[in-house]
């Protein structure tokens, strides 16, 4: 599974690579590879609150391999090492200023 867009920004990462996401409710895009019997994966839109200093593991689950429709999952969360909230936090609200206006 890939992200594509946080908030309608794409991402370019390799699917296995981790990007930083700033804490808040987010809309993200994921592209889940194709069931065993289909051609293309299929993308859906998710809104997910992120919370600081908090590592997401992600995961798309079908009923049966060979389907094509998957739901989203969190598999696990760990807290980051040497994270601090407040820092974080206070990064986020900044960032939200700067995209509005």
């Amino acid at each position: 599974m890939r992200i594509v867009s946080v908030d309608g920004s794409i991402q370019f990462a390799r699917p296995s690579k981790p990007i930083q996401i700033s804490p808040g409710s987010r809309s993200i895009v994921f592209e889940a590879a194709p069931g065993s019997g289909a051609r293309n994966g299929v993308q859906k839109s998710f809104a997910l609150k992120v919370e600081p200093c908090t590592r997401y593991f992600l995961a798309a689950r079908r009923q049966l391999p060979m389907d094509a429709d998957w739901s989203l999952v969190v598999d696990k969360t760990e807290a980051v090492p040497g994270c601090n909230i407040e820092d974080e936090l206070q990064k986020a609200a900044v960032a939200a200023n700067s995209q509005n206006n």
